[in-house]
This record gives structure tokens, sequence and C-alpha cells, in this order.
């Protein structure tokens, strides 16, 4: 409800209801001794489920972004783990990916402050409510900003594109998707694939979603 004109009610239009297999693929870090959290969505349009499913798309996932994404991060931060959910089957457990614990990003050291991120924008063919497909990229690099504005943006795009593009892992096609979520335990309750992601020149800043709780 809009406190400036009370009788308007946003609703937003809803993303399609999704079919199994939905999964949420989540990169932690550290820089300054504070978490980072990045969470990235995919669709398996249905494939079977195995005992190997998520340890299959986290291996995938690094095959095919981990090098674009510690290009984009300073060298200031370090890698913690990698989690998969299934957001469709809540009863599988959460795989934890450790490969990656202590990769360092691989961009110039020297950092803007922790609250400050680089902004990514996931799009699909639906209308949304702001901010629901925003991705806050941690430990932006001093050297590719001015100002507000990042003046070195060829990590980020090379990461862009690779966020539209689909991967293969263990024989299954992995589609990068953007999911709105509803209450616990149901959760995922529409989702729809990417259509483009786009790189903001302007600094973001992250905001915390629970006290206490990574950026």
């Amino acid at each position: 409800m809009s406190r400036a004109v009370p009788r308007y009610h946003r609703i937003n239009a809803p993303l399609p209801t999704p079919t199994p297999n939905k999964w949420e693929v989540i990169v932690r870090g550290l820089i300054e001794g504070q978490m980072t959290i990045n969470t990235f969505y995919y669709d398996d349009q249905g494939a079977a489920l195995s005992t190997t499913s998520e340890s299959n798309l986290a291996g995938g996932f690094i095959t095919a972004n981990w090098v674009a994404y510690r290009a984009c991060l300073s060298s200031d931060w370090t890698a913690t783990d990698i989690q998969v959910k299934c957001l469709t089957d809540i009863t599988r457990a959460t795989y934890i990916n450790t490969t990656i614990t202590g990769n360092a990003g691989t961009g110039p050291a020297g950092h803007e402050p922790t609250y400050v991120a680089a902004v990514l924008l996931r799009l699909t063919k639906y209308k949304g409510q702001c901010g629901r497909g925003r991705i806050g990229l941690p430990a932006v690099p001093t050297s590719w900003v001015t100002a507000s504005t990042i003046t070195t943006a060829t990590a980020y795009t090379t990461l862009a594109a690779l966020l539209t593009a689909n991967f293969v892992a263990g024989g299954t096609t992995y589609v990068n998707a953007l999911w709105s979520r509803g209450p616990r335990p149901s959760r995922a309750v529409g989702a729809a694939p990417l259509t483009q992601v786009l790189v903001s020149t302007k600094l973001g800043t992250v905001r915390r979603r629970k006290l206490g709780r990574g950026r």
C-alpha cells in the first residue's frame, strides 16, 4: 500500500507456477571478516532427481561460472563454500561444496567499502517488483571505480553473459532462472527463465535481510 496514495495497491504479476525441478545455488565468501552471499537459481526442466543431483549442479556451476565470478571480485575476498538446495523438494538435504574454499577473487586488490556492491539485473519476460532480480556482487575493486560509477566493467559483462546461458552437468541441462518465493515451507511459488542480465554502471548498496546475517 502506497503511503502517498493510500488507495493504490500495487500487485505484481506472479511468475508461472514452477514444475520440478528448481534449484538454489548460494555462493558464500568472506571479506574483512564479513560474510558475503550471492544466490543463483536454476531450472533443470524436470530431469529425474538422483542422489548426486546437488553435487552435479555444484560442479557444473563451478565449471561454467567460477572463473568469471572470481574475476568480478577483488583479491581481498575469499570463498567459503557453495551450497545447493532443491527448492521443489524440501525433504532433500542441502549439499555443501568446499572444493573452492579459500579461492580468492582475481580482480585487483583494494576494494570499495563492504556495503558497496556491483549490481547485475536479472530480467525475464515477466514484470516484477523492484529488486527481485538483483545480484549485488561484493568486493568491488577500487581501481575499477570513479566516484560512484563503474568505469571498468569487462569482468561483470562476461559474467552477465554466462548467466543467460545454459550449462550441462551430469547429463542434465540447467537453465538460469529467477524465482518468486512464498512463505515456508512452500518457498518457491513461481519461476521464469532469464532473458537478459544487465550490468548497472552505478554502484549499489547491499542490504541486510536479517540483522547479523550476511550481506
